[in-house]
Order: structure tokens, then C-alpha cells, then sequence
């Protein structure tokens, strides 16, 4: 036998929580995608929410960080500065102590203010003008209410998420959409919360993109993330937090609808899934031990749950790490100046197109607009010139890293992190900071037409130079 005893992987920490409901008003500006026909919402499928976590050291309470989990696309990156700011000074704490990262929901629309003057733009002004206002009581209570923790880990696997990067035959190119011949990382990573031994919260971290709800649909909603939830919630009686993962090259394998229908079926598969690994762990403050052989028809080796030994115990209140900075070199791309003239270009072709009937393609060149309006934004957020300054944070909490980067990296990140330290858990997050990074492909799937090279900033080669960026600083906190 190789091993007499498997340990539970473990987090012992203080940790408040606390949610807030932040669905804006129906009427808002919502348009997400390229290819919807309409601006503004008309419905609500499920409230969107904005959960705040709150950990720190059990030794030092000075050693902590609060990360923000929202329900939106992302959080535009002068808002989501003022949030931490306020936020940081009505905790007292340090800016870089604050992860701001979001579900990536694509039901929640564009909320950007360069979008104030479209329709429904009124609304979305006012609702982004009093967003920090609405999150920060939830911060203020995961603060106050924070008690000691122990955080248990475990890995399941779900088979609603695929790769989405294909080729079309007929179309002559590269789409984004379910391919199903390649095997993508299906991995659902859960940690069960408990304090004084009764549980008190659930965290999934799975990376798909949030796009089962499409172009034709108009209603707000948290996509199949708030039917997981629900269906977490129903059966544990306590409240379920999601981390989206490393999820650039994958969506759901069903998806790009206007109903909520599927939606809800692909959250209750990942909710299964996640329920499924949740069952696979053991009790609080328990390892799994050999007791020996048993002479019985066959001679039977024997195994059992057992309280932790001192020796795990002090490992898994390790508490340490933090915020950290590289440099990545950028792509080349056009100027704010040719960007505007292009998507003013598209606008007119589209309206043309419409009145002459066309409306197919006034669609098409629509969508096009919107892509060449989000460049302009990207453009304007970029540094002048040189190196684009790249944030990423690693925290060790016991037997788990927490990790989060910028932007939404192929999934190479995980799973090549994961091989790397096959002794260890992770919760891994994109989606954190500055949103003009936009994706980091694998070297490989550059130069292939791909969709999401033609937004990336970041130049062929930058997630790799991450990866051994983090794997660097994961070693350094193990060796400590």
C-alpha cells in the first residue's frame, strides 16, 4: 500500500459573508451582443448579486483580503476603483487587499459609460452611478461578521461546458461555438464552508462562459449561474458562491439561446455536479485513515475518518501571499482615431442596409460597429506605450491557493497549474482588475482566426510568461 492515510484538503480561516441583490431596473440598457436586434431590457429572469468574502489570518487579523464576487460581465474600471476605494477606507484596509471579479454573465449587458447616450443609457447612468453605494453594505457586513472557519476542498466534473473554438466547413472560417472534438477541462472545484461544525456556505469555481442566454434574449439574468445557486442552495440550506474559472476557449455546450429554458437546465447540471463532490468530502476536521486488515471471507482492509493530526492542522491555518505585478508586452493595434472612424463606417452601412431592406446584413454590420465601439474603449484604457502592466494575486489558505489574473485566459491556466501542484486545490479566477486585457490565448492558437485574438492586447506568448509567473510564487509560498 502506498499510503495509509489521505488528507482532507483544508482551509482553517476567519471569514465573514455577506450578498446584496444589484438588479438594475427593467428598461436599462442591456445589450451584450453584436447580433441583438435590441437595446434594452424587457424582464427579469433571476436577480443578479453581488457576494462579499472576507478572510483573514487566525493569527494576525491584519493579514486578510476581501474579495467582491459580482453578477455582470465586469465592472467598468474607473467604477470598480471608486468601490475599492470606498470600500477600503470604510474597512481600513489596503487597496490591493480588495479582488473585485465577476460571473461574466452576458445577460447582464455592456455596462459601460460609453454607453450612457444609447438606449436605456439614462438608467444604466444613474444604476452605475449608485452601484458602490449598493455593494458596500454587503462588504461592511462580510466584515463585521466574520467568526472562525474551516474551508474543505474537493473536485468534481461536469460535462456542461465545452471547448468553442471550431471551424465551419460551409462558412469557410473559424467560429465560436461548441466543438466536439476537442475534450475540454471539465473540472468543478467546491469548497465546503463550516464553523463550529455546521455548514455555512458553499463555493463553486467552474470554467464556462456565461453565454447559454444570447442575442435574442432581453432579460437580466445571472445566466445558468443563479439556476446553480438555486439548486445548491435548495438541498445545503446555505447561501452557494460562484468563482468563474479560466474559461476563454469554453462555453456551455449548449447555448447562444433567447430562452431561459436551457439556462436553467445547465444550471442544475453544474448544481448536480457540484452537490455530487460536496458528498465526496470528509467530515469537518477529519482525514481518511487505514486501520488495518480484517479477517472476514476475504481479508479486508479496513478504512476510516479520523481527527486530523496536530501536524495538518498547523499547515492548514497557513495564511499568506498577495497582489502581485508583471510586465507583458502588447499586440498591435489601431488607433483611437482609425477605431472611431470604423465603427462610424459600420453604423452608416448598417443603416443603409436596413433601408434598403437588407436586414440581414444591417445586422451584420452592426454587429460589427459594436466591435470596432469596444476597441475604442479598450484603446483609450491603454497605457501609451511599453509594457502593459499585468495584476494577478496567490494566497496559500492552508492546503489551497486562491489565485486570480486579469482579463479571461484560455484554460491552459488551470490545468497546467493544477499538473504543476497535483498536492494542492484551487480556486482559480479570471475576470479580476483591468477590463481592456481582454483574453490571453495559448501560443498555439494564435494566427488561426480565432475570435478572441482579435480583441486581445496582450501579444502571442503572455500566458505562458503568467503561468510561470504564478508557479513561481506558488513554489515560494510552499517553501516558506
Amino acid at each position: 500500500m502506498i499510503t495509509k492515510e489521505i488528507l482532507t484538503p483544508t482551509s482553517r480561516v476567519n471569514m465573514g459573508y455577506a450578498t446584496v441583490d444589484i438588479t438594475p431596473p427593467v428598461g436599462i440598457y442591456n445589450r451584450m451582443w453584436g447580433a441583438a436586434k435590441y437595446d434594452t431590457a424587457i424582464g427579469i429572469h433571476m436577480p443578479l448579486r453581488a457576494d462579499a468574502i472576507y478572510l483573514s489570518d487566525l493569527k494576525n487579523a491584519k493579514n486578510s483580503f476581501l474579495r467582491i464576487q459580482l453578477d455582470l460581465v465586469y465592472l467598468d474600471d474607473g467604477i470598480r476603483e471608486n468601490l475599492i476605494q470606498v470600500v477600503a477606507e470604510k474597512l481600513k484596509i489596503g487597496k490591493k487587499q480588495i479582488l473585485v471579479t465577476s460571473s461574466h454573465t452576458h445577460a447582464a449587458g455592456m455596462w459601460c459609460p460609453d454607453r450612457f447616450n444609447l438606449p436605456g443609457g439614462d438608467i444604466l447612468k444613474d444604476y452605475l452611478s449608485g452601484i458602490t453605494d449598493l455593494i458596500l453594505p454587503a462588504c461592511e457586513k462580510a466584515f463585521a461578521n466574520i467568526r472562525p472557519v474551516e474551508i474543505n476542498y474537493s473536485q468534481g466534473w461536469c460535462d456542461m461546458v465545452a471547448d468553442r473554438d471550431s471551424w465551419d466547413e460551409n462558412f469557410g472560417g473559424r467560429v465560436c461555438g461548441f466543438n466536439p472534438g476537442v475534450v475540454s477541462d471539465k473540472t468543478v472545484s467546491v469548497g465546503r464552508v463550516t464553523t463550529d461544525g455546521k455548514l455555512y456556505a458553499i463555493f463553486v469555481n467552474y470554467a464556462c462562459h456565461a453565454t447559454t442566454l444570447a442575442f435574442e434574449n432581453r432579460l437580466i439574468s445571472p445566466d445558468y449561474i443563479g439556476p446553480m445557486r438555486k439548486t445548491v442552495e435548495e438541498i445545503t440550506n446555505v447561501p452557494c458562491i460562484f468563482f468563474q474559472g479560466a474559461s476563454g476557449n469554453l462555453g456551455p455546450k449548449y447555448g447562444f439561446v433567447g430562452g431561459t429554458k436551457i439556462a436553467e437546465k445547465n444550471g442544475r447540471w453544474l448544481g448536480y455536479s457540484a452537490l455530487s463532490a460536496l458528498e465526496g468530502i470528509a467530515p469537518p476536521g477529519e482525514d481518511y485513515i487505514y486501520r488495518g486488515p480484517v479477517i472476514s471471507g476475504a481479508t479486508l482492509g479496513v478504512w476510516d475518518f479520523a481527527p486530523m493530526k496536530d501536524e495538518h492542522i498547523k499547515k492548514s491555518m497557513i495564511f499568506e501571499g498577495g497582489m502581485y505585478e508583471v510586465g507583458l508586452p502588447r499586440r498591435a493595434i489601431g488607433t483611437e482615431a482609425e477605431l472611431k472612424a470604423e465603427c462610424l463606417d459600420w453604423e452608416e452601412k448598417s443603416k443603409q442596409a436596413e433601408e434598403a431592406g437588407q436586414s440581414k446584413d444591417a445586422i451584420d454590420y452592426r454587429a460589427r460597429a459594436e466591435r470596432a465601439r469596444r476597441w475604442v474603449t479598450t484603446v483609450k484604457m491603454l497605457p501609451e506605450k511599453g509594457n502593459i502592466p499585468y495584476y494577478y494575486s496567490v494566497y496559500r489558505l492552508g492546503d489551497a491557493f486562491w489565485i486570480t489574473v486579469n482579463g479571461e485566459p484560455y484554460s491552459k491556466l488551470q490545468t497546467e497549474i493544477r499538473k504543476l501542484f497535483p498536492d494542492y486545490s484551487f480556486f482559480i479566477s479570471g475576470l479580476e482588475g483591468q477590463t481592456f486585457i481582454n483574453y490571453l490565448l495559448e501560443e498555439e492558437s494564435y494566427g488561426k482566426g480565432l475570435y478572441q485574438e482579435e480583441p486581445a492586447v496582450l501579444a502571442k506568448g503572455c500566458l505562458e510568461i503568467v503561468i510561470e509567473k504564478i508557479s513561481e510564487k506558488i513554489n515560494e509560498l510552499i517553501m516558506r
